[in-house]
């Protein structure tokens, strides 16, 4: 059947002699049509060309592989439909050697036919990038210690102010990661010493000149022009009938003055006008009004100001000269670190060269150099050659892209001499490949610059889809027509960016069969597993959907941002709830026991004296040791190591065997087993170890698994497959050790340490089976490219990564370097201007690629889209409608946290036909509800057949699994509790049996989320709580003896003082003291009594304790004497003549002093009782809470 092509598709296809970028939307058949375009190239009656004529660059091996299939497909049915043509023999024999392929394995191909040009051995092979990480610390442990050798004060500066006190971790980071940005550019000491140019301003005017200054200023006018656009909202409402029109007056003002601010010209001039800005107040006189939309524009205005803070605290926190200033200090930490990275630069291209290795970043930068002059930036001769060779260059996923792989594509067309032909295909809305260092701005700058008429430099847009229902395209049209801008997501999302349906698809009778659904999940009190609510909800959505409708498992797939924190979770729900699912975990591999046991096994074979492997070890079944018998193992040696007392057994005389076997009586412990069992453990230790300094580790590991029989044991236990198969995994991963250029049994240990450093987990082995009729589950990442019938589109409530906010250094590919301003003398750190503005170009466009992750899982589904996630009840959302193409606010759409604070104020402002289902408690009993009929019918089954079964066989069946563990209560019994714990034991028991009193059962109401106003709560009470313990614990109640009455007051104030300054106290919690409460205490009769108890030296504060208890004592339903050990914190506490105070501090909200000492009771009883353990010759004579909410002593019985 003959294909019918679009006539943009068409002209894909068919225009030549030129650049062509075409902007392909998902489903547009991007792949199909360069394909084709390949194919009429190929098949061309005038002007035929070889396929080895054509470079196509792909951006996966496996996207290589599917290309050359198909041409080599359509090649072969031309090629019977014209045996005897000669040319298509020619291609059929070509197409196998064709230049299809990543941009690594044509730089490889560029390398090995020039390899004399850059003087390189051309037996260099690729390295793993395990030994690249070995090598990269080895060189940085090198360049380091020269430095520390070197002495240079500029690196001392450096390593005062930016290492912490403990180590140079820090310093080690950011030269890695300054190492790292500055490879995936062209000429990378070129980009670093642009990077300083920043750093040379002598003066405010320099400092406005800077490139990164005047994006800055762009934001902030764009934030004033959001914050107008929230103004003019709150102007409709209040001009409304039942508006608040006394509010108008304000509001005018607010947008008189806003509308000032925008076009200053200076960051002197910002300061100012920011500073000096104020809102006048909203007016109190009595008015008649709807009281919802008096609320709304009062919620609204308080956004306004709150926003307008923060613009001020961020960019605006010093003044001008301070920040220029800081800048300027900047300068030096920055010289020092570029120069370090040259110089590891140099060092590792040397240590690679002397091993003779590569790694992926010389491909690129090799063959850069092989094709381009380094100092005139002009195509080589060898170039030329290319650029002879072929007639055209096409890149697939151009999006993708970054500066070097640029710079090579543009080194072997034409484009230099004239003749552009460079045909690039691609999506900037599914550039999500930003972490690999993508750089999505090269396709947009073309995308802006070509023209869609016909000429050397065009463009083509391919808008149909032809993979998706009509409902499924409404939905992501609809989404992204309100969130998606140039100003995020690099595109703006109109008309001609919208997907239009392509495909053909049978109507449906029921017109919401295929309409999308939004299922917000509310976790009850009793739920604290986010992710496994999560996973039953979908896994009982799912078995509803297969049940009624005519899709099927193997039709389903589940998509997550990351499987990490989501595949566990959801592969034991599902397995629980009896539906298939597959995943290609990239993690749990070193987590499994079996591979942690092998691990141990050759650590302890490396150094014997590591007590932690060696316990592990010798609990597992290679050893054997029960957890009694290495308990009495050590405590037969008390005063030494773990490591040390298993030697100390190994090789005891016959006095210290009867003084061993004398002592052991009293303990029940079994020391001849022991002996016996240590001694067969070390014979092999020792006799494994003797095959260390000359066995290959891949050899050595085989030699463990036939004699400890390690690997039969494993396979033998249930998951014996899989376990199997991750041990035969581990030995492929020796095997490719020793390809490395390091040996030995030291850096296979150090090599498997990497892994689990920068989290190169495989996931555990992949067993072959069949994977038909199973529901997917994969990341988003993983599932570009492909297409399924159902995408559940889970943890839409689950927040963005934006971890690279906080790193030390934050990189822009234009403006170079943004890092903090430290001060190592007095540690205090802080983020200037640059740093700021660095951090606010990398959040957006962070948030931009969360975007177009969120477009790219959208865009796979064919026929129905469900989307799930955590719901949080604190949160507001007032609707407010929007317009075809109005986008969401500019400072909503940056403060989003997850996708749902994207999706939903779009679903909820209009009138839309998808509905937000909220799954509370009463509709998951439901789902529970049909699972347990369902397993009531599988029930009545099995009960049938049993019924046709022996009666003495069923009474041994129900003999056996009616057995129940005589000592099952003690698994519920921890045996190190807090008495913190215990007390919130306590509490929920009451309000458990006071809502059971007091709150009887209520209809259901229906619930509308809270979800735009993006406010966290944070727990005020708390953190209050930890601020005032802390004032007190550093306050000096000694001073309290020179004050009476008011005089307190004075004192306490001059103690805050002190303790700021002194950075005794974080400024996150300064603010949350109440200096009144406090001033109360310090006036009490209490507070002097402690305060001649700390100058007698009497006084005692912030102690910790731990002792044992019987479980009885701690447990009620513990009928034992078996010690559980209590651990606390005791506030403060002194001794007198007549015996111990104890007092505790707290902040409850509570209306009297009953209910609090109801609350505490317990834990301060336990409290005396640890102090009279500590103290035996004195007894706990008093007990005392202070309650700073009722501002009283409350004695406690």
């Amino acid at each position: 059947m003959e294909m019918r092509w679009t006539a943009e598709q068409k002209q894909v296809i068919g225009l030549h002699q030129r650049n062509l970028l075409v902007s392909a939307a998902a489903g547009s058949g991007k792949t199909a049509v360069l394909v084709e375009r390949i194919i009429q190239m190929i098949l061309n009656q005038e002007h035929p060309i070889d396929i080895d004529r054509l470079l196509v660059v792909t951006f996966t091996n496996a996207a290589a592989s599917e290309m050359r299939e198909r041409i080599g497909a359509a090649l072969d049915t031309a090629l019977k439909e014209q045996p005897d043509n000669l040319h298509l023999q020619r291609q059929v024999t070509l197409v196998h050697n064709a230049q299809i392929s990543t941009i690594h394995s044509f730089g490889l191909s560029v390398i090995r036919n020039h390899f004399y040009e850059i003087g390189l051995d051309p037996g260099f092979r690729i390295a793993d990038e395990r030994e690249i990480s070995m090598l990269k610390e080895d060189v940085l442990d090198e360049v380091l210690h020269e430095a520390y050798e070197e002495k240079r004060e500029t690196f001392l500066y450096l390593i005062e102010n930016y290492s912490n006190t403990k180590n140079d971790h820090n310093i080690r980071q950011m030269l890695g990661s300054l190492f790292e940005y500055s490879d995936s550019y062209p000429w990378p000491e070129e980009w670093l010493d642009e990077s300083l140019s920043m750093y040379q301003c002598s003066s405010l005017e320099e400092m406005d000149a800077l490139p990164f200054m005047g994006e800055l200023f762009a934001w902030l006018n764009q934030m004033i022009q959001s914050l107008l656009q929230t103004e003019n909202q709150m102007l409709n409402i209040a001009q409304q009938e039942d508006g608040p029109v006394l509010y108008l007056e304000a509001i005018y003002d607010d947008i008189h003055r806003l509308e000032q601010l925008e076009g200053q010209k200076s960051y002197k001039d910002w300061y100012k006008a920011l500073q000096d800005f104020s809102f006048q107040a909203l007016s109190r006189k009595k008015q008649t009004c709807d009281p919802e939309k008096k609320k709304k524009v009062q919620d609204l205005r308080d956004k306004v100001k709150k926003q307008l803070t923060v613009l001020k605290n961020s960019y605006f926190a010093y003044p001008p000269a301070q920040q220029l200033q800081m800048l300027q200090d900047e300068k030096i930490p920055m010289e020092e670190l570029v120069r370090l990275v040259k110089l590891f630069r140099k060092k590792f291209a040397q240590e690679k060269g002397d091993r003779n290795i590569l790694d992926f970043s010389d491909i690129e930068h090799f063959t850069l150099n092989i094709l381009v002059d380094s100092e005139t930036k002009k195509p080589t001769a060898a170039a030329g050659e290319y650029q002879q060779r072929f007639a055209e260059v096409m890149v697939d996923e151009y999006q993708d892209s970054n500066y070097v792989q640029e710079a090579l594509i543009r080194a072997v067309s034409r484009e230099e001499n004239g003749e552009p032909n460079i045909f690039m295909v691609g999506d900037v809305k599914q550039s999500i490949y930003r972490f690999r260092l993508a750089r999505p701005e090269l396709f947009m700058e073309k995308y802006n610059q070509y023209t869609i008429e016909d000429g050397k430099y065009q463009r083509i847009d391919l808008h149909k889809n032809f993979r998706s229902r009509q409902e499924v395209l409404d939905f992501t049209n609809e989404i992204f027509d309100h969130i998606m801008d140039v100003d995020m997501g690099n595109i703006a999302y109109d008309e001609k960016a919208a997907l239009y349906p392509g495909a053909a698809y049978e109507e449906t009778k029921d017109p919401k069969q295929y309409q999308a659904e939004l299922a917000g999940i509310v976790l009850s009190l009793d739920q604290k597993d986010k992710v496994e609510a999560e996973a039953r909800y979908t896994a009982a959505r799912i078995r509803k959907l297969v049940q009624s409708t005519e899709f099927d498992y193997q039709d389903i797939v589940i998509l997550v941002h990351a499987l990490k924190g989501f595949s566990e979770t959801f592969v034991r729900v599902f397995s629980e709830e009896g539906i298939p699912l597959v995943t290609t975990s990239k993690s749990g591999y070193f987590s499994a026991i079996e591979v942690q046991t092998v691990i141990q096994f050759l650590k302890i074979l490396d150094n014997p004296r590591q007590d932690i492997p060696l316990a592990g070890v010798m609990s597992s079944a290679i050893g054997g040791f029960s957890a009694e018998e290495m308990a009495d193992l050590k405590a037969a040696f008390p005063e030494k190591s773990f490591s040390e007392s298993v030697l100390a057994w190994k090789s005891l005389n016959k006095e210290e065997w009867e003084k061993l076997l004398e002592s052991s009586k009293d303990r029940g412990a079994d020391v001849q087993r022991i002996q016996q069992k240590i001694t067969t453990f070390w014979e092999l230790i020792e006799k494994l170890r003797e095959l260390v300094p000359y066995t290959p580790v891949h050899e050595l590991i085989q030699q463990i698994y036939r004699e400890t029989g390690y690997l039969n044991y494993v396979t033998a236990l249930p998951g014996g497959r899989q376990r199997k198969a991750n041990l035969d995994m581990f030995l492929e991963r020796a095997i490719a050790y020793e390809n490395t250029s390091y040996q030995g049994l030291f850096h296979f240990i150090r090599y498997i340490e990497q892994m689990l450093k920068y989290e190169m987990d495989y996931g555990e082995a992949e067993l072959v089976s069949s994977r038909d009729h199973a529901v997917h589950l994969m990341t988003i990442h993983k599932s570009k490219g492909l297409e399924f019938p159902v995408v559940f589109l889970c943890g839409m409530g689950k927040e963005f990564n934006l971890m690279s906010l906080n790193a030390p250094m934050i990189f822009h590919p234009q403006y170079g370097v943004g890092m903090r301003w430290m001060n190592g003398q007095y540690r205090v750190k802080c983020s200037g201007i640059s740093r700021q503005v660095f951090g606010m170009l990398e959040r957006k466009e962070l948030l931009g690629e969360e975007l177009r992750l969120l477009y790219v899982a959208l865009t796979r589904a064919r026929e129905k889209l469900i989307l799930t996630g955590i719901i949080d009840e604190k949160k507001s959302f007032t609707p407010c409608p929007l317009k075809k193409g109005e986008k969401l606010p500019f400072v909503q759409r940056t403060e989003a946290r997850c996708f749902w604070d994207w999706v939903l104020p779009v679903i909820l402002s209009n009138e839309q036909p998808w509905e937000l289902e909220i799954i509370r408690d009463y509709e998951r009993a439901e789902m529970e509800a049909d699972k347990k009929a369902e397993l009531f019918n599988s029930r009545e089954k099995i009960l049938a057949a049993l019924s046709q079964t022996d009666s003495k066989a069923l009474s041994l069946w129900d003999e056996r699994m009616s057995w129940k563990y005589p000592y099952e209560a003690f698994g519920i019994i921890k045996q190190k509790v807090s008495v913190s714990e215990l007390k919130h034991r306590y509490m929920e028991e009451q309000i458990a049996a006071q809502a059971a009193e007091f709150y009887p059962k209520q209809d259901v109401i229906p619930y509308l989320p809270k979800f735009a106003d993006r406010k966290e709560e944070e727990n005020a009470g708390a953190l209050k709580g930890t601020a005032m313990h802390r004032f007190l614990e550093c306050f000096d109640f000694a001073g309290l003896l020179n004050c009476k009455g008011l005089q307190a007051g004075d004192w306490v104030e001059a103690e805050f003082d002190r303790m700021r300054h002194m950075h005794l106290i974080d400024e996150a919690l300064a603010v949350r003291l109440d200096i009144k409460q406090l001033t109360a205490f310090a006036s009490s009769d209490l507070a002097f009594e402690m305060a001649k108890a700390q100058k007698e030296e009497r006084l005692y504060r912030e102690r910790p304790f731990v002792m044992a208890l019987p479980a009885c004592q701690v447990w009620e339903e513990a009928k034992g004497e078996e010690p559980v050990l209590v651990q606390g914190i005791i506030d403060v506490f002194w001794t007198g003549e007549k015996g111990i105070t104890l007092l505790d501090y707290k902040t409850d909200a509570v209306s009297n002093g009953g209910e609090l000492a109801g609350r505490y009771r317990k834990q301060l009883l336990l409290y005396g009782q640890a102090l009279e353990k500590v103290f035996p010759q004195m007894k706990v004579e008093k007990i005392f809470l202070y309650s700073f909410r009722l501002g009283s002593v409350i004695s406690v019985e």
